[in-house]
């Protein structure tokens, strides 16, 4: 039968209630795992992901009919994968408490989306190859076959935006206009004390505005007047931008490289702390607005669902015993808070250039969070027992060869045009490496992405992830256009989560429950609410001083799951949780 949905053998109760809206933060309630019913590795994937994490039964859902084979059509992931899936949680009343899609091993990687595009020719750097995970991600303009609300580089309101910069007063488009004019006339004719004249006035209409400072130290240069160009740099520091970078590559101020005053200012630019959007945990009935990456109550607001691939099992993939491991590696490492390094290899190499200009702010918001982290010159991290994390910008490279070791719950990867492709021969080193050496999480793009940033995490990826979040939301916070980029690992994991701990008083787990019983729940640290869910389906929310009430009358006669999901307090809102049985006996009859 075709494009068939088959349950996974779970219980569900006749337990129909309104659905509470959820709360963000990620726990098992809220993934469901999805199953290539065709594939043994897909199956013995998500059965042990399963049982490692706990997801409930109802969570799990079987696909048949699943093209074979690395890639496949827009049309085909549609109607295949992302309908049928989407129609299943639907059918079982979960719609509203799922908030990712962990695919599991065996399903195509790399979309064609030509279909959508149709006659339409985009510019060369939108390659027509979006995702399995990205395409899920961008789920509500990949239904409505909106190409622009997909293939966009822009278009992840949930992506924590960076301000290295501090965004100045805006020019009139009058006096924009006299500048633009002065500096063009000025690398032509060499009139650069007019230049600056102009962009003076500017600047006093304008003040602490970052491109006028930066423009009349350009001047300065060109009119042999280096201590006014450096006063001029040494402005931006006191505003508070928070990357030299730009000047270091700029052809003009880099003739000034060697001054010791300059070497001060940018030192001191390294030191001054990026702006960055809070780290927030992820639900996906929010709707964002991609422009601000703010949530809105805008219908015409955006919304998401998080997602990975658990395992990547043939091609250039891992085993299934390996990824099993890493699987089982990763769900040991949360709340471990491990102690090691984040690193961040430059070099000359764009894989590299491409991403280094925050190197340095990721590093500091790292320390300030009581991490370490090295920004060096080199490829990989040498000789290095306590990797926590790592951002690698190369094409191919050997881990082994390098002599470091991985810890439990690390995320590693790579910016290069071939990460993401799992087909044999494909060139350059995959994604998988890192998996293989133990990284819970690592990605890639599926086909040649240019060396465009907004397609690859950006270095605060670990700044979310050790600030608690999990795998998947840091990876989402952290990628401005993501229809392209493969996610390969557990998307639960979070090594330096503070989870809650949570205790019930007035039930016991295997309980006969035949009335009403009334009981209550604590945790520590302190919770914002509690989520009950029965047989895997969230039924209410309660308060912490709230007692929490089940009815057995609207229960079927047998055993039942109880969980009850401390939300943490913090903008995170980490979950943990206790899971009971208890069993509904059968009614006495006169």
């Amino acid at each position: 039968m075709k494009n068939c949905v088959i349950a996974a053998g779970f219980l569900l109760s006749n337990f129909v209630v309104d659905i509470p809206a959820a709360n963000a933060g990620l726990g098992p309630e809220n993934v469901a795992v999805v199953v290539n019913s065709a594939s043994e590795s897909s199956r013995k994937v998500a059965a042990e992901y399963a049982s490692l994490r706990r997801i409930p039964a109802s969570n799990l859902i079987e696909l048949q009919d699943v093209p074979d084979s690395e890639s496949t059509t827009v049309d085909e992931f549609r109607e295949k994968l992302l309908k049928p899936v989407l129609a299943t949680l639907g059918e079982r009343g979960l719609r509203g408490q799922i908030d990712c899609i962990a695919w599991s091993s065996e399903f195509p990687t790399a979309i064609d989306v030509k279909g959508d595009i149709g006659e339409t020719k985009p510019q060369r750097v939108f390659t027509p190859v979006g995702s399995i995970n990205g395409l899920t991600f961008l789920h509500e303009a990949v239904l409505k076959k909106d190409t622009g609300g997909y293939l966009s580089l822009v278009c992840n309101g949930y992506f924590r935006r960076t301000a290295a910069w501090p965004v100045p007063k805006p020019l009139s488009v009058e006096v924009t206009r006299q500048c633009a004019e002065a500096i063009q006339k000025a690398t032509k004719e060499n009139t650069w004390a007019e230049a600056a004249e102009v962009l003076g006035a500017a600047l006093a209409d304008s003040p602490g505005n970052t491109r006028l400072h930066l423009a009349l130290a350009q001047c300065y240069v060109k009119l042999e007047k280096p201590d006014e160009a450096v006063a001029q740099l040494q402005k931006l520091v006191e505003i508070g931008v928070s990357s030299g970078l730009v000047i270091q590559r700029d052809s003009i101020l880099k003739t000034l490289a060697e001054r010791e005053d300059v070497k001060e200012v940018l030192s001191k630019m390294d030191e001054n702390e990026v702006l960055l959007q809070p780290t927030v945990g992820f639900r996906s009935s929010d709707r964002w607005n991609p422009v601000a990456g703010e949530k809105t109550d805008d219908e015409a607001g955006s919304r998401y669902l998080l997602s990975t691939v658990l395992a990547v099992t043939r091609g250039r993939g891992t085993t299934v015993e390996e990824a099993i491991e890493n699987l089982r590696r990763s769900a040991k490492a949360d709340g471990t808070q491990p102690v090691g390094t984040f690193y961040f290899p430059v070099n000359g190499n764009v894989r590299s250039t491409c991403r280094d200009g925050e190197f340095e702010a990721a590093a500091l918001k790292l320390r300030k969070l009581g991490h370490k982290a090295e920004v060096f010159s080199g490829v990989l991290p040498e000789m290095k027992g306590d990797v926590a994390g790592a951002m690698i910008g190369t094409a191919s490279f050997d881990w082994k060869k390098s002599g470091s070791s991985i810890l439990p719950g690390a995320i590693c990867e790579h910016l290069t045009s071939f990460g993401g492709i799992m087909r044999d021969g494909a060139g350059q080193t995959p994604l998988t490496e890192f998996l293989r050496n133990g990284a819970a999480g690592a990605s890639g793009t599926v086909t040649e992405p240019f060396a465009i940033p907004h397609k690859f995490p950006s270095p605060f990826i670990h700044v979310h992830y050790a600030g608690g979040c999990c795998l998947a939301e840091a990876f989402y916070q952290s990628v401005f256009g993501p229809y392209q980029l493969l996610i390969v690992g557990d998307p639960l994991c979070q090594p330096w989560a503070t989870v809650p701990d949570v205790t019930l008083k007035g039930i016991e787990s295997g309980q006969s429950v035949s009335g009403t019983v009334e009981f209550q729940a604590e945790s520590k640290p302190a919770a914002k609410q509690f989520e009950i869910f029965i047989d895997g389906r969230r039924t209410d929310v309660v308060k912490p001083e709230e007692p929490i009430q089940l009815d057995a009358k609207k229960l079927t006669t047998g055993v039942h799951e109880v969980r009850v999901v401390a939300v943490g307090a913090l903008p995170i809102e980490t979950r943990g949780r206790k899971i009971i049985t208890i069993t509904v006996p059968e009614p006495e009859t006169n």
